[in-house]
């Protein structure tokens, strides 16, 4: 009886003996989780003023893409087409305040983060002739509000702050300023519009309501828009022409193909719209659902979607009241 109540003591023994090894070895093993994560060194990127960064190169798999400040614009070379300004400005702002937040790995495996070869996006940006920022951009992480990064000559893999993949994987043509004629609606005067051989010229001319009360001040002059034969237009039709076209952006580009060479191609509509200049529109037969033309604001064609080329392409005869 003695031997076995011995013997249950000793196996109680032996089982607080192990859970207490166990507890042991778990706190060693976090403690030293911890000190690892804590010597993890997260570099504090010096923010970069986003007025000096005067150029910047965007690589992909097989692309190149320079942009380079020239005054206030940025150009795409070397073709030196306008970018879009509000694009760009996204991009600098990005590369200018890039926060590394986290360390995610350092065991090289880039693929699992869209930082290999194949996926990545590298950024370089300069300050005058000094290369100042360059970075790999990965995929966007699990949070939706991060992304992956690598900075050039080390292997570590970063959490960024923000996502911001989108604003750097973009095509030549994503980039580019689509403005194509810009105008300010109230210094236009008399438009004028070529279909199918006939002109139709608009004008507008100022008018001033009679008044019977001889005391009253006279009514403010009102335009009148009118074709050279004297016939009234439809306001609110022209003023969605005016609209449209004050503002004109392209849908897409011809790639590398100049307005010049359509000069001798036959349009389906021309309009022009006069004011301190004449601003003009040229359109031309439709082509895969979408309308080639080219304008007095861009040196090269253009193709402009249905829907913006035949709010602006209208019957004259339409337009008469």
């Amino acid at each position: 009886m003695h031997i076995q109540e011995f013997l249950k003591k000793y196996n109680i023994k032996n089982e607080y003996l192990i859970l207490a090894g166990l507890g042991l070895l778990l706190v060693v093993y976090l403690a030293l989780r911890s000190a690892g994560s804590i010597n993890y060194k997260i570099p504090k990127l010096q923010k970069l003023g986003q007025n000096d960064i005067t150029k910047l190169v965007i690589e992909k798999t097989n692309t190149r893409t320079e942009l380079v400040k020239e005054g206030d614009n940025w150009l795409i070379e070397p073709q030196k087409y306008r970018a879009d300004k509000t694009k760009i400005d996204e991009m600098i702002k990005q590369v200018s305040e890039l926060t590394l937040t986290e360390t995610i790995s350092e065991s090289g495996n880039y693929l699992l983060y869209e930082l290999d070869n194949e996926k990545k996006i590298n950024i370089k940006a300069w300050q005058g002739e000094k290369e100042a920022r360059n970075f790999d951009i990965g995929k966007t992480a699990s949070t939706y509000s991060h992304t992956y990064v690598k900075l050039s000559g080390q292997p570590e893999v970063y959490q960024a702050r923000e996502n911001f993949r989108s604003k750097f994987d973009k095509s030549i043509d994503d980039l580019r300023d689509k403005s194509v004629l810009k105008f300010s609606k109230d210094e236009i005067n008399a438009v004028i519009i070529k279909k199918d051989g006939k002109l139709t010229a608009i004008s507008k001319e100022m008018s001033s309501s009679i008044s019977t009360d001889t005391n009253a001040a006279a009514a403010p002059a009102a335009p009148q828009w009118k074709t050279k034969e004297g016939k009234l237009v439809k306001e609110n039709e022209l003023g969605d022409i005016l609209n449209s076209a004050a503002e004109l952006k392209a849908d897409s580009f011809y790639e590398d193909k100049k307005a010049e060479e359509f000069k001798n191609k036959k349009p389906a509509y021309e309009v022009t719209f006069k004011g301190n200049r004449d601003y003009i529109l040229t359109v031309f037969p439709k082509e895969n659902d979408k309308y080639p033309a080219v304008s007095s604001g861009s040196d090269y064609a253009f193709f402009l979607s249905s829907w913006e080329a035949e709010k602006i392409t209208k019957d004259p005869a339409s337009l008469l009241q």
